[in-house]
C-alpha cells in the first residue's frame, strides 16, 4: 500500500491488489477492498490479473480498476 499527500494535503491510501482467478480468491479480495473502503473511503485501487479467468469480469463489475495479462 502507498500513501501520497494529495492536492489539498490530504493523504491517499493507493492500493493493488492480486488474487488468483477463481470466487475463493477474488471474494476476499472484494472483502478486503470493502473494508479499506469503509475506514479510508478516498482510497484508490488497481486489481492486477489475467485476462481469461472470471476475475476479469468480477471485478470490472465492481467499477475497481483492472489491469490484466495473459
Amino acid at each position: 500500500m502507498l500513501w501520497y499527500n494529495g492536492k489539498k494535503g490530504v493523504n491517499k491510501m493507493r492500493v493493488v491488489i492480486s488474487a488468483g482467478g477463481t470466487g475463493g480468491h477474488i471474494y476476499p479480495a472484494l472483502a478486503i477492498i470493502n473494508k479499506i473502503k469503509e475506514q479510508e473511503p478516498s482510497s484508490e485501487f488497481l486489481y492486477i490479473g489475467t485476462l481469461d479467468r472470471m476475475e476479469k469480469d468480477i471485478i470490472t463489475s465492481k467499477n475497481i480498476p483492472y489491469l490484466g495479462w495473459k
